[in-house]
C-alpha cells in the first residue's frame, strides 16, 4: 500500500475498513488503483476516502 503522502496510504486503510467486499468482489487479489481521500491537518484524521474511477487493475 502506497500513497503520495504517508495519510494516502492511511486514506486507503480508511476506505478499505468500510469497503473491503466491494472491492475484493471487483478485484480480487490485483493490485488496484485509486483511493482519493481528505483529512483534517489539525485531528491529523482521515475526513473521507473514495475512489476517484473505477478501479484500475495491474496484472
Amino acid at each position: 500500500m502506497a500513497g503520495i503522502h504517508a495519510v494516502g496510504a492511511t486514506g486507503v486503510v480508511h476506505y478499505l475498513r468500510e469497503h473491503l467486499s466491494e472491492v475484493y468482489q471487483q478485484v480480487r487479489q490485483q493490485r488496484f488503483s485509486v483511493i482519493r481521500c481528505t483529512f483534517d491537518p489539525i485531528t491529523r484524521q482521515i475526513a473521507s476516502a473514495h475512489p476517484v474511477t473505477h478501479f484500475y487493475t495491474a496484472p
